[in-house]
């Protein structure tokens, strides 16, 4: 694979260039759409280019899936009590191109999945019992919320759609197909955070821990552990198969990295903090979405938002460290 390394002081040159040279040759093979928050204001791009600032979604975009005439996005909105603002809050919404929902008897939404007619979305709900109330891993299903069982507190992190199934990823790797458990917990798995799902091998990245302290970039196919870095706070965030090939992105020692099939390659110069987030294979082309901080000054914080083609950076925005972040990666063939 073809990788660009670049220095510090050449980044926003380099950025720049390939966004303007590249943004052609990337919409003659596939549609790419991309979502994240810059300086705290949510924004869609296809092919390289803002295509939308959401209104409707002022506060977070968390999910995107688009179909063949629909583009959907999961995200939140502030409702704000001008008479006492200790009260406002906000609330989450589902945008289908620009018509917008509100969810309701759903929380802390994370993924978003559309099969045929069926719009499904992951996250919690609350369980009340006799002794105390915790919350639970939710699917949210055209309007109906299904509790997922589950013996702790979960969250519903990932979905994937194979043969009409759909399988959903909990926080500590439990799985569940069409609403039933496969596997209560995966051992030592902690935030997991993407699931794949393929000839019956279920992949799942996380965080690997011992003792309750120790993280480490970690994927799990089935019941096998392989540990993808032996550096502590290494992570694992995302992960897609592409017949014999298994690609994971995640951070080591603060820099994006790549494993293709358990060998890392890096992203960033070192020196310069990054983090990829996620992947997409799409005719033969490796697509990594993350984020490089180009300058972590009190004063002057800045980061971009940065989509990698096998291994080239094109910036999307720049904006605050703090308020500039990628959330979603969605490649329409």
């Amino acid at each position: 694979m073809k990788r660009i390394i670049y220095s510090f002081s050449g980044l926003l040159l380099v950025l720049t260039t390939y966004l303007l040279s590249s943004c052609e040759e990337w919409t003659r093979k596939t549609d790419v759409y991309v979502i994240g928050n810059v300086d705290g204001n949510p924004i869609m791009w296809k092919n390289g280019k803002p295509d939308s600032l959401m209104a409707d979604i002022n506060y977070d975009v968390r999910s995107i899936f688009v179909t063949e005439k629909d583009v959907y996005i999961l995200g939140s909105t502030n409702v704000i009590d001008y008479t006492n603002p200790s009260n406002s809050t906000f609330e989450y919404i589902l945008r289908k191109n620009n018509n917008s929902q509100q969810l309701r008897d759903i929380r802390n939404v994370k993924t978003l999945l559309v099969n045929g007619n069926d719009v499904y979305i992951g996250g919690q709900d609350t369980i009340y019992n006799s002794v105390y109330t915790y919350p639970s891993a939710a699917l949210w299903k055209n309007g109906a919320t299904q509790t997922l069982p589950s013996k702790w507190n979960s969250c519903a992190q990932d979905m994937v759609e194979v043969n009409n199934n759909i399988y959903v990823l909990g926080y500590c790797g439990e799985v569940w197909k069409n609403g039933d458990s496969l596997q209560c917990e995966r051992s030592c798995c902690y935030d997991a955070s993407s699931l794949y799902v393929v000839n019956n091998d279920i992949y799942i990245t996380g965080d690997y821990v011992e003792d309750f302290f120790y993280h480490y970039a970690t994927f799990w196919k089935n019941d096998s552990i392989i540990r993808l870095s032996n550096e502590l706070g290494s992570r694992a965030r995302d992960i897609c198969v592409d017949g014999k090939n298994i690609y994971i992105v995640g951070q080591v020692k603060n820099r994006a990295t790549l494993w293709i099939n358990g060998t890392a390659q890096t992203l960033s110069e070192e020196g310069i903090s990054s983090v990829a987030r996620s992947i997409c294979v799409s005719n033969g082309d490796i697509y990594v979405l993350g984020e490089i901080v180009l300058n972590k000054d009190i004063v002057d914080d800045r980061t971009a938002i940065v989509l990698w083609k096998n291994g080239i950076p094109q910036t999307l925005g720049v904006g605050r460290h703090s308020f500039t972040v990628s959330r979603g990666l969605f490649i329409k063939k």
